[in-house]
């Protein structure tokens, strides 16, 4: 295969490179973090007193009264299925959701006033990104080839041809690959009107296969305040790291041929937000628990490239194969991740445990927005030792039928969406907490709907993603 080339488009502004959907896709919540936090269903915005609960309210570090360091490892495993559909195998890796070092300055003896002033560095993994997807489309009637010749129309055919193309910003790239590989035709002598193939026989089932992979990283710098042991405030500033890549693969065929389509994107960028967070309790049962996150603004560099090939049979019988390779686009664009707002309740028992619920909004202007609801509880057992059991539902709100809609310049030829549904996450786990450290083990449990639409249609095939991840958290703080 000859050495790709490297196209650097200056009027990328014109060009809608990363679509909505794909980054609300980025930015779907989940609950990863120590084996305590996805133990409680991520329920801590009113508990904190946990590295990953920092991330959600910074007021959470200002519970903390010692010196502490904390790790988390742990496995993901990921099945995503299309259900009487092709199966993919699962997808697993092993990872670091968690670090901390959390510095507690203060006097146990005041009761009134400024008690501790703390600060905190964690790392947090927000998300992973790491699954492989397939699906058919029975219920499709219609090609891939009908959308090439809609971002077409136009289009001169000496343009598509022309042997700059690759570099015009007025040229998409899902064009240029229809019209190499004959699957758009120009309509009577109008070489800027074009129609999708048609003499190659109905159109079967679709397929695509997805294999995604990549993470959302967080490094939080925070700190909090404890006053009077009965108000809680704390400030952060979040430095993100966003690594993602997706190869699909589409094909489709007749009675008399076959077509294939390979697109391949990769993202990466470091972005920031910040985050302010309060906690109350204004009675010893009951402490309520605030936070707000502003967007994340991320500065990202977007690689793409596409491949095509059809295999037409022609009258006399002789197969004829059309091919068409892509240069490697690059270009560098800002985005803004969603804001979120958080508010919890935590109740205690006394000394047997707790009781923790929280709502996380997740705000995205002119689209759906994510709403995820918590639900969490501790058992104390014995003095040092205690068992978490939690739960979390996270929907969308809106039409989940968005389409993917490509400027007719976009070097961007993957034309397939995912659009989630909702994800159900079930949590538990086991902690011990001695005089010198603790260590938690924790399992959880996700279910995810989320329906997959090949190219511009509304017949869209619902897939089931499988989650288990496995963690253990291992922790050392410094004696009272």
């Amino acid at each position: 295969m000859p050495k790709r080339l490297t196209v650097i488009l200056l009027l990328s502004v014109l060009c809608l490179s990363i679509h909505a959907q794909e980054l609300q896709r980025l930015s779907e919540p989940d609950i990863m973090g120590t084996a305590r936090f996805i133990g409680l269903g991520g329920a801590m915005t009113a508990v904190g007193g946990d590295p990953s609960a920092i991330h959600v309210n910074p007021a959470s570090v200002a519970i903390y009264r010692r010196y502490e360091s904390a790790i988390t490892l742990g496995g993901h495993f990921d099945r995503t299925f299309q259900t009487n559909g092709p199966v993919e195998p699962t997808v697993g890796h092993f990872y670091m959701p968690e670090a901390a070092f959390v510095f507690a300055f203060g006097n146990d003896a005041r009761r009134k006033g400024l008690i501790y002033s703390n600060f905190s560095f964690c790392y947090n993994r927000v998300a992973t990104y790491r699954r492989n997807t397939s699906a058919y489309f029975p219920n499709v009637d219609g090609s891939i080839a009908e959308q090439m010749a809609t971002a077409s129309q136009g289009i001169h055919a000496s343009r598509l041809g022309s042997e700059g193309r690759w570099g015009d910003a007025g040229v998409g790239w899902l064009s240029l690959v229809g019209y190499d590989t004959y699957m758009i035709d120009p309509v009577g002598s109008d070489s800027s009107n074009w129609a999708p193939y048609t003499n190659w026989g109905p159109i079967r089932a679709p397929q695509i296969r997805m294999q995604e992979s990549g993470y959302l990283d967080q490094f939080a710098f925070s700190w909090g305040a404890n006053i009077s042991n009965r108000w809680y405030i704390g400030l952060g500033l979040n430095i993100r790291s966003l690594r993602y890549s997706k190869v699909t693969d589409y094909v489709e065929t007749t009675t008399s041929a076959a077509a294939a389509l390979r697109t391949t994107v990769s993202i990466s960028g470091v972005g920031v937000n910040g985050t302010i967070g309060m906690m109350a309790q204004p009675v010893h049962f009951l402490r309520i628990g605030a936070s707000f996150q502003t967007p994340s603004f991320v500065s990202t560099t977007e690689r793409s490239y596409v491949d095509a090939e059809t295999e037409n049979v022609h009258k006399d019988g002789e197969r004829v194969l059309f091919k068409s390779q892509s240069p490697e686009n690059v270009r560098r664009r800002d985005l803004s991740m969603p804001l979120k707002t958080t508010v919890g309740a935590a109740f205690f028992v006394g000394r047997y445990g707790l009781i923790s619920l929280q709502y996380d909004f997740q705000y995205w202007k002119g689209i759906r927005n994510n709403h995820v609801l918590h639900a969490g509880m501790e058992w104390v057992v014995a003095q040092c030792l205690f068992i978490n059991a939690g739960y979390a539902y996270s929907f969308v709100q809106g039409d989940p039928a968005y389409e993917r809609n490509i400027a007719i310049n976009d070097v961007r030829a993957d034309t397939e969406w995912v659009s989630l549904r909702h994800q159900h996450s079930i949590g538990a786990a086991l902690g011990y907490r001695g005089p010198f450290g603790f260590v938690q083990v924790g399992y959880r449990y996700g279910l995810r709907k989320q329906t997959v639409y090949p190219f511009m249609t509304d017949a869209g095939e619902t897939t089931t993603g499988h989650i288990h991840d496995i963690v253990v958290t291992l922790g050392w703080h410094t004696v009272k």
